[in-house]
């Protein structure tokens, strides 16, 4: 074999390879991030709902106070908190991220020109502005009235933090307050109806909307939907051309079941790896006391991604191994065939041979015996008298 040919098998085997790993790879991902109902699933496994609504109030009163602005109540209150979530059950936070997940997707396939969803929160949030209207007007009737006028000043501020009514301030009026701010400014949801053209990539209202900035989108996931089938061709024209360009069928067909072999190793190993390795960023990232409920539920949610993933990739990796092992095993028994010829030789051997061990025959040619006349038991015959001379002739 030429070095030219050589090399030229050496660099299909690696592009062999390296479309082999990307068929397992480009499959894996799209029966995971490419299907909105196991994207949906995996969101309501990680228990991600559970804990918006008090990540939802704790950026609220982190917002508030980085703007130095005061909120009607602490929305750090366990009433108030036990208010938000009867207000949004995690139920009504699911269908709405379904919602939302469900056009998305939608418009990434072609279907809708732009992401046709509106999710309306505006009656929960007026239900959560009563609950804590209610509770403020509860609280406030079972306070004393203050005894000073500086004592009533300073308690104003927050009824829940107070500890004296101010004479002018009645229960009714106090939670009359709590709720009407909550209703119409932005302490708590600022925007309850969200829509595609009011989700913003920077929060600058005069940004166009995201499914405008990223418009490339919907021709990049349709182009992903199609790579699992483009490399599973190209990977059966490389082994095709491996075996033909090959000088011998049977070393290409070996070099192919030894790229399989490689790939088939690589991706299980590449399993037990990727399980190891966010296993110890999860255990990391819930052992962290400074890290929320929900970037926990967000960990777990890539975690049953990343597992979701890999457990095809693992599924890839045996088949390209019992791939190998077939290939390997009929040429292990093609080779056992080949090495015994079959005996149909009259003599016992094959056809092959045949033509050598005749010819060694030939060397050995038996000798012919002279018949002579003498007869058994009789006399022998009478010598033959020579012939006579020619006398020698004169030269004149």
């Amino acid at each position: 074999m030429s070095r030219v040919r050589k090399g030229f098998i050496y660099l299909l085997s690696l592009f062999l390879l390296a479309t082999l790993l990307s068929t397992a790879v480009s499959t894996s991902g799209t029966q995971t991030l490419g299907k909105p109902k196991k994207v949906e699933q995996y969101l309501s496994e990680s228990k991600l709902y559970d804990h918006f609504i008090a990540y939802t109030a704790d950026q609220a009163e982190k917002t508030n106070g980085d703007t130095g602005q005061s909120t009607s109540v602490s929305l750090s209150d366990t009433a108030v908190r036990e208010a938000a979530h009867s207000a949004f059950p995690p139920q009504l936070i699911e269908q709405s991220v379904n919602k939302f997940i469900d056009s998305n997707y939608a418009w990434l396939e072609g279907k809708t020109a732009t992401p046709e969803f509106r999710i309306d929160l505006s009656s929960q949030k007026q239900t959560f502005a009563q609950k804590v209207g209610d509770y403020v007007k509860m609280y406030t009737a079972g306070l004393p009235v203050c005894a000073s006028a500086e004592a009533a000043v300073q308690q104003a501020e927050d009824p829940l933090a107070a500890t004296c009514r101010p004479p002018a301030l009645t229960p009714e009026a106090a939670g009359a307050q709590v709720t009407q701010r909550l209703s119409t400014t932005g302490d708590f949801l600022s925007n309850p109806i969200v829509t595609a053209n009011s989700i913003n990539p920077e929060a600058n209202p005069q940004n166009e909307p995201y499914y405008q900035k990223f418009s490339h989108l919907p021709k990049l996931y349709r182009v992903g939907q199609l790579l699992p089938y483009v490399f599973a061709v190209l990977s059966l024209l490389l082994a095709l051309a491996i075996i033909f360009i090959s000088p011998e069928r049977r070393r290409g067909v070996r070099r192919v079941g030894i790229v399989l072999l490689i790939a088939g190793i690589g991706l299980v190993v590449l399993k037990f790896v990727a399980d190891l390795a966010f296993r110890r960023v999860e255990n990391r990232v819930f052992n962290d006391a400074n890290v929320g409920q929900l970037q926990q539920s967000l960990t777990d949610f890539a975690h049953r991604l990343e597992s979701a993933m890999v457990r095809i990739d693992l599924w890839f990796g045996l088949a390209f191994l019992l791939l190998a092992a077939v290939i390997f095993g009929v040429l292990a028994a093609t080779r056992q065939k080949d090495s015994k010829p079959e005996d149909t030789s009259p003599g016992g051997q094959s056809e092959e041979f045949a033509p050598i061990i005749l010819s060694r025959k030939r060397l050995k040619r038996p000798v012919r015996s002279i018949p002579t006349r003498q007869k058994l038991g009789g006399e022998p015959p009478a010598p033959l008298a020579p012939k006579p001379k020619k006398p020698p002739r004169l030269i004149q």
